[in-house]
Order: C-alpha cells, then structure tokens, then sequence
C-alpha cells in the first residue's frame, strides 16, 4: 500500500516537474528569442505606392507576411502550412443574407395579393361595417377623429412641457457638476504643480524618458535604409518636423534619412528597405528598471496617496 502511495505521489511530482520546466521554457523562448521583421516599398503617389513586409517567430515557425500593390494580401503560416482564417465564416454570412433577401422578396408579393383581393372583396360588397353605408361611417369616423385630436394635442403639449422642465434641470445639473470639478482641479493644481517641480519627480522624468529612448531604438532596424523627402506648402512646417528629425538623429539617424524640401511643390516620398528583431529582454529590462528606481516608485505613492 505505501509503495503505491509513493508510485501516484512519484508520477506526480514528475508531472508537475514537466508543466513547471515548459513554463520556465516559455518565458526564456519570449525573452531570449527575437520576433525578426523586414519590409520594402516606395510611395511616389498616391498612385505609385508598393509595402511588402513580413514577421517571423522561431525560425519561422509562425510566419505573417503583408502586401499592398492597389489591394491588401495578408498570409499566414504555421509550421509552413498556410492558412486561411475567416473564410468558411465569411461563406456562410454570404448565404445567410442571400437566404434573407430571398425571403423578403417572397413575402411582398404574398401581401399584395391579398391585399387587392380584401378589396376587390369590399368593392363588390358596397358596404363597410355591419351594413352600414360609406358615407356614414365617414361622419363618424370624423366626428371620432375629430375629439381624439383635440384630446392628442392636449396630451403632446403636457409631454413637450415636462420634456422642456427635464432639459433645463439636466443642464443645470450639468453646470454644477462642471463647476465642482473646475474647483477641485483650482484645488489640486498647487498640489500638482509642487510635485512636478520635485527634483525626485524631475530625475524619474528623465529616467522614464531615457529607458523609454532605449526600449524604442531596440524597436529600430538593425539593416537597411529608409530615405524621405519631405516638402510642404507651408516652409515652416516643413522646417518644425525637419527640426523634431534633428533632434532624434542620436536614435534615429543610422536608419532613417530625411531630407528636407523647400520648393513651389509639395512633395512626399518615400523608399525603404530595412530588416530588424525584437527581443523580449530588451523590453522587460528598461520596464523593470523603470518600476523599481525609487524616484518612480516614490512618484507613484504620491499620486496614489492624493488619489485617495
């Protein structure tokens, strides 16, 4: 009996070993192997534009390539077996909706038919009612039309005023409740505006921003080329994006090339031919760095504390 206790209570811990040395394989696959991506195309106008790109995980395990040459072509592929997602569904919502025009277009036609018969029916009869003549059953019709109305108008004028009585308390509802959070955010400014200028706020300001420059540059190509010129109708818009361009050149510049345009006419293009790789660990070490500096954590308590 215990032998068999320890057998189930073996296999057990040999199961769990197993499902725990696959999950600490699954992080170490998402950390240590790059997603790797490459992408080419031109646009010279609006009608001479071409984007193929590609994304692949795991010695192309999974595989997504995307083109655009005047319409979208998206393929997918697992373990080299190409799927079609969609499809079957998008079938079958094509026969439900040819199914329901057929019917509605039945369904019309069954009306009138019997619509003209009811009349052929009454014409022939002369009579409407119980044997009443039509002229008379228009007088009364009228004269019962003719008080509904009045009692209709009667009851659409109460509705219009308590409709009118509800907009106007909703819309002062609304401007109290405007002005009671204009005042808390009077109230909060001073509060804020101390917390900004802390130098322990400044110096996580500066890390975020930092850690956040390196994360986006591990994102950048590692190979190609992405040449732009740009030319706008305006000079000095050309020259604001040009100057935001410059300022990036220290992340920026070994990938991308801009030139700028001053001419009579506007002038966007662009070529690019780039291959890159993204890596979990990357990604993972510039967040952790930010979550555990202490000017951020310190940061954040102080705008929990005056949250609560």
């Amino acid at each position: 009996m215990l032998g068999i206790l320890l057998t189930i209570l073996k296999i057990i811990g040999i199961i769990l070993l197993v499902i725990l040395g696959l999950f600490v394989l699954a992080i170490l696959m998402a950390l240590f192997v790059p997603v790797r991506y490459k992408a080419k195309g031109h646009y010279y106008d609006k009608e001479d534009m071409l984007f193929k790109a590609s994304v692949s995980y795991l010695l192309h395990i999974v595989h997504v390539s995307v083109i655009y040459d005047k319409e979208f072509k998206v393929n997918l592929r697992l373990f080299g077996v190409k799927l079609k997602p969609g499809k079957k569904k998008q079938e079958t919502e094509i026969k439900a909706v040819e199914d329901k025009n057929f019917a509605g277009n039945d369904e019309p036609a069954r009306d009138d038919k019997t619509s003209s018969v009811n009349n052929a029916a009454a014409k022939s009869d002369g009579l409407t009612g119980d044997g009443l003549s039509g002229q008379t059953v228009d007088r009364l019709n009228e004269q019962t039309l003719g008080g509904s109305n009045e009692k209709t108008a009667e009851d659409m004028h109460e509705n219009n005023d308590r409709k009118n009585t509800h907009k106007k308390e909703s819309f002062k509802n609304k401007i109290a409740a405007f002005a009671d959070k204009a005042n808390g955010i009077k109230d909060n400014s001073s509060y804020y505006i101390d917390l900004i200028n802390r130098e322990s706020t400044q110096n996580a300001f500066e890390l975020c921003k930092r850690r956040i420059g390196l994360m986006l540059k591990s994102f950048l190509p590692n190979k190609g080329r992405i040449n732009i010129t740009l030319g706008l109708e305006d000079y000095g818009t050309t020259g604001k994006i040009y100057g935001i361009y410059c300022s990036m050149m220290a992340y920026v510049g070994k990938v991308i090339k801009m030139e700028p345009y001053f001419g009579e006419e506007q002038i966007i293009q662009c070529d690019f031919n780039v291959k890159g790789r993204i890596r979990g660990i990357n990604v993972a070490y510039n967040l952790l760095a930010i979550v555990f500096n202490k000017d951020c954590r310190k940061l954040i308590n102080l705008f929990r504390k005056k949250d609560k």
